[in-house]
C-alpha cells in the first residue's frame, strides 16, 4: 500500500513560464495532457531523495510536481483552470504499476478586478474553483487525498504585467508563478517540487 506524504498543497499554484493552450481557456478537453499546453517537463531531480543526515540520496517513489494556470479574461469575466501536473518517478512507477504522469485539475471562474495589495500590479483575479474530475487522471488513492477537503476553493491572485510576461502573487505577494498575457488569456506555470510518497 502506498503512503502518501504530500508536500503542502499550494491551491494557489507556484513560478515558471507559460505559453496559450490551443483550447479555449475553462474548456479542457478530458483527453488533453496539460503538459502539451505549457513548457513543463521532467527534468529527473525528483527520481532521488536526498538525505541530509546521512549523506545519502534514495531512491523512492515520488513524482516532480508543477501547479499550471490558464485564464480567459473577457471584460471583468473571468473563465479558466488551475491544475496540478505530475511525473511519476522510476521508484513509484516500479512499486505501483498504474502510476504514471497524471494531472489532478480545478475549473476557474470569477472576475477581474483591482489589484489587492499589491503596488506594482496591474490587476487581480478573484476566483472560485471546482474540482474537474472528468480531466483529472491521477491514481484514485492520491486523487482522493488531495481533493479531499478542497473539491472546491476561492482564491485572489494579484498580477503583475510587463509586456506579455506575467507574474502571478498570492494575497501574502508571495510570487506564486510566472506565464504570459497575451489576446485575453493569461497564464501562469510554478517552479517545479518534488513529492515524495
Amino acid at each position: 500500500m502506498l503512503r502518501w506524504t504530500l508536500i503542502p498543497m499550494l491551491l494557489v499554484g507556484c513560478a515558471g513560464g507559460g505559453e496559450d493552450s490551443d483550447a479555449p481557456a475553462g474548456n479542457v478537453d478530458p483527453d488533453t495532457d496539460l503538459t502539451d499546453n505549457f513548457n513543463v517537463e521532467e527534468d529527473g531531480s525528483c527520481e532521488t531523495f536526498y538525505d541530509e543526515e546521512d549523506d545519502t540520496e534514495y531512491a523512492i517513489p515520488g513524482a516532480q510536481r508543477f501547479w499550471v494556470g490558464e485564464f480567459a479574461i473577457n471584460g471583468t469575466e473571468v473563465t479558466g483552470y488551475e491544475a496540478e501536473v505530475l511525473f511519476a518517478n522510476d521508484s513509484w512507477v516500479a512499486e505501483e504499476p498504474d502510476a504514471g504522469d497524471c494531472q489532478i485539475v480545478w475549473t476557474m471562474t470569477g472576475t477581474k478586478g483591482d489589484p489587492a495589495g499589491c503596488g506594482s500590479c496591474e490587476y487581480s483575479l478573484t476566483l472560485h474553483a471546482e474540482f474537474d474530475a472528468p480531466t483529472s487522471n491521477c491514481l484514485a488513492a492520491l486523487q482522493n487525498d488531495t481533493v479531499t477537503g478542497n473539491e472546491e476553493f476561492d482564491v485572489v491572485y494579484n498580477v503583475d504585467v510587463n509586456g506579455s510576461e506575467t507574474t502571478y502573487y498570492m494575497e501574502s505577494n508571495e510570487v506564486l508563478g510566472h506565464g504570459t498575457d497575451e489576446g485575453g488569456v493569461s497564464t501562469y506555470v510554478s517552479e517545479s517540487a518534488c513529492m515524495w510518497f
